[in-house]
């Protein structure tokens, strides 16, 4: 997987500092993926927790890395 094999939008909230999420594959008739990922999603929301919890730029509320 590459990083550009999915693509991610992302939609503020007016008035909220929440944004969406919008993930999306961007091959015609699609790659299967995203599929992938959704049928592991609980294990990829714990690896991006890690990824945020263990960040050495301890953001506040933003992360440029």
């Amino acid at each position: 997987m590459e990083p550009d094999d999915l693509q991610l939008l992302v939609i503020p909230q007016a008035g909220d500092t929440k944004v969406d999420l919008i993930i999306y594959d961007p091959m015609p008739g699609g790659s299967g993926l995203l599929k992938q990922m959704i049928e592991a999603w609980p294990k990829v929301i714990e690896a991006a927790k890690r990824l945020v919890e263990t960040c050495p730029g301890v953001c506040d509320s933003s992360c440029p890395d």
